[in-house]
């Protein structure tokens, strides 16, 4: 998840660019990824994913042009929905937001994190939790029926979700349960989540701890780019995968939604990759914006 928006250790450099694809081979291939002119085939797409932080607005700051893009979106029949790893805030926050911007009708058209756990847990009916995130996450499981549980006699599952109230003892408690044999789960796989001030810590670094810590795997990893977010969308959405597109600025999260769930993907250029980044990713989008604004039916 983002909320600010410093770059990404190594984002300048071309192998940062490497270690965080995982892939060194693809630039010798001769792939030289190129910003989209032609923006007609995206606009044939009828639900738009929008990623938050660096496609929508960075931090406190909305990106230019991008509150009117998708404006004009939703006036020529187009679906806006909103995705987003953070799960350390409610859909109501967000919506209160959104609401604000005139960007959206709906809370629903708010996909979060939250939601693939919610899902999990009651589909593994498993309504007895022990959640490592904030207050607002623990409100949002308890209205789909999961309960925050503190007696290891109860408790069925660990959630790891990004908890800015996170302590050594929260952390302690989590490894002590996974030792101790109880499955546990991670809200989504971001290690740490920008801010004007620096990096936060975020879910993906406490996944790696806990997992350093027992030497053991989650069960799921959740949220972008698992396909259960895309598995979310469908169960309010009528559209099929080939009707939707995925916006926004990380290879490794908006773009390999995508291609793990057979989406069709922009990588916006607003955020955190660069064209040079594209060029070292095996993660490859459909199509490469400066901005979501470029999708703006051009001036008279």
């Amino acid at each position: 998840m983002k909320e600010g928006l410093n770059p990404r250790p190594g984002n300048d450099d071309a192998h940062g660019a490497a270690m965080r694809t995982g892939n060194f081979a693809l630039a010798a291939h001769g792939y030289k990824p190129e910003v989209t002119t032609d923006v007609s085939p995206i606009l044939s797409k009828k639900a738009f994913l929008f990623d938050f932080d660096g496609t929508v607005w960075m931090g406190g700051t909305i990106i230019p042009g991008v509150v009117e893009a998708i404006q004009e979106l939703r006036a020529s029949g187009k679906q806006p929905i909103y995705l987003t790893n953070n799960s350390s805030k409610s859909r109501s926050e967000y919506f209160a937001r959104l609401q604000q911007l005139g960007l959206c009708d709906d809370p629903k058209e708010i996909v979060m994190s939250t939601d693939t756990v919610t899902s999990y847990l009651n589909d593994n009916k498993m309504h007895q939790a022990y959640i490592m995130g904030t207050p607002a996450m623990r409100e949002m499981c308890a209205e789909t029926g999961i309960t925050h549980q503190e007696d290891s006699a109860k408790i069925s599952v660990v959630v790891i979700g990004f908890d800015k109230t996170s302590t050594a003892e929260k952390l302690t408690k989590v490894a002590r349960l996974v030792h101790a044999g109880k499955p546990y789960i991670v809200a989504h796989p971001d290690p740490f989540c920008p801010s004007d001030e620096g990096p936060i810590v975020d879910c993906g670094a406490y996944y790696a701890c806990i997992k350093t810590t027992t030497g053991k795997e989650a069960q799921a990893i959740l949220g972008k780019p698992s396909i259960s977010m895309i598995e979310e969308v469908e169960k309010r959405f009528p559209f099929k995968r080939s009707e939707m597109v995925v916006l926004g600025d990380r290879l490794y999260t908006d773009v390999a939604l995508g291609l793990n769930s057979g989406v069709d993907s922009v990588l916006v250029l607003t955020g955190e990759n660069t064209l040079a980044d594209a060029a070292l990713s095996s993660e490859r989008p459909t199509w490469i914006l400066n901005s979501v604004a470029d999708l703006k039916a051009p001036q008279a």
